[in-house]
């Protein structure tokens, strides 16, 4: 009976999930040599590499941070003053007066840039229809996300933090790049690198798992750190 509240699509994901987890579980041995041989590239000429720090100004070694979760904060600050507070410019003053009341001279937003549509995808696929893409799957590179107000939005708040004494902070990765994203397909691909064959006997189940996103079809050009994101995020870590 339990089985037939079950829509078919529904079955047929999860036996497929269910090939997957078998297919990573199973040994693997050394095949007849066909694969091409990857050439390591040496990297001893940076065993030298000179520290570049940046020089401490005064006021680093005396901030006090408050780190927030763009997307959370924003939900937590609508509920609390019920009215939708969606976008960083819209962030009531009186909630920035608090936190400088409270000593803290540093706001440290995550999840600011523009996140990979193929991270939420993922996530919706994997059994959670509500979760929003990871803030370190990037689609653009580093454009500030349009949901919450884009650019425009973040100078806003950026000027009324300033004038309360706290700077605003956030982090940049170079290499926190969606399996979708620009600098990936389109932008900089050159960047990455490169073979023409998937590195991991179960990436082909992987695509057939998730044909809805087109970004995961593997082709010639398709690049060794896609994969190896596919690989290690296809669970809740993307």
């Amino acid at each position: 009976m339990g089985g037939e509240l079950i829509p078919q699509g529904l079955k047929e994901l999860l036996l497929k999930a269910i090939d997957v987890v078998k297919e990573e579980e199973k040994p693997h041995f050394p095949g007849d040599g066909g694969s091409p041989v990857m050439v390591v590239p040496d990297y001893t000429l940076f065993d030298q590499e000179y520290e570049a720090f940046t020089a401490d100004r005064n006021w680093m070694p005396n901030v006090i941070m408050l780190a927030k979760s763009t997307l959370v904060w924003l939900d937590q600050l609508s509920k609390e003053y019920e009215y939708p507070i969606d976008t960083l410019d819209k962030i009531p003053d009186r909630e920035l007066d608090h936190i400088a009341t409270r000593g803290f001279t540093s706001l440290w937003l995550i999840g600011l840039w523009e996140r990979s549509t193929a991270s939420k995808k993922i996530k919706n696929l994997c059994g959670n229809p509500d979760a929003e893409a990871s803030a370190y799957s990037l689609k653009k590179n580093y454009e500030i996300a349009e949901v919450i107000g884009g650019w425009p939005a973040l100078d806003n708040l950026r000027q009324r933090c300033a004038s309360r004494g706290i700077r605003l902070a956030s982090d940049m990765v170079p290499n926190h790049c969606g399996i979708d994203g620009d600098w990936v397909f389109f932008e900089h691909s050159d960047y990455f690198v490169q073979q023409s064959y998937p590195p991991f006997p179960h990436t082909p189940m992987m695509v057939q798992i998730f044909p809805q996103i087109p970004t995961l079809r593997l082709s010639s050009k398709t690049t060794t750190t896609t994969v190896v994101m596919l690989q290690l995020h296809s669970g809740d870590g993307i």
